[in-house]
């Protein structure tokens, strides 16, 4: 089974069958090998093939491969490579992250005590967040006149920090519920 990973945990998954997507920012082909260089939201991954590839620069790819280590360098051994559409490219990524987020979310839940998760006041405060980031989607929705809601509109109608009202945005960005149609401005998916 191939576990979906960001460039930032390489590390942790050393002789781990890995799933990788993003964009392509460098190839280099030699007789034997191919390497494609691939960014994700956090950085950039080296990955290995020793078959020509057919993949061209920016096209968005799906690599399934496995992680290896040599002299303290990981990079991943790739096994198969797909190139992805516009509209696949969305459907993997939301698939993807949203498999991250159980991950994390289950290890979140571990690590919480017994007795914090029985404070009301953790109760409260998660659903009020919950609240909020409906009330950011339906404001979206509503407030939307074909080119997206700006930051700033979600700031001023809303009388929460804006740092909160980041974290819920980027939340969103990450799940794949909204998208940012321009600099600062919002479009629902």
């Amino acid at each position: 089974m191939y576990i979906p990973i960001f460039s930032k945990s390489i590390v942790d998954f050393v002789e781990k069958d890995v799933l990788i997507i993003g964009k392509v920012i460098d190839i280099s082909e030699d007789r034997k090998m191919s390497r494609i260089k691939v960014l994700d939201y956090y950085g950039y991954l080296d990955i290995r093939f020793f078959e020509n590839i057919d993949i061209k620069i920016f096209d968005t790819v799906m690599v399934l491969g496995k992680v290896k280590l040599y002299d303290n360098y990981h990079y991943i051994y790739g096994r198969y490579i797909v190139k992805l559409l516009e509209r696949e490219e969305i459907f993997w990524r939301m698939r993807f992250l949203k498999k991250i987020k159980r991950k994390v979310k289950k290890k979140q839940v571990k690590d919480i005590n017994m007795e914090d998760k029985k404070d009301k006041n953790f109760d409260e405060i998660e659903d009020k967040d919950i609240r909020l980031r409906k009330e950011i989607l339906e404001y979206i929705k509503e407030n939307d006149k074909g080119d997206g809601v700006s930051l700033k509109d979600i700031y001023n109608f809303f009388e929460e920090p804006e740092e909160k009202i980041e974290n819920i945005i980027k939340d969103l960005l990450s799940s794949g519920e909204i998208y940012e149609s321009s600099l600062e401005k919002y479009k629902l998916i």
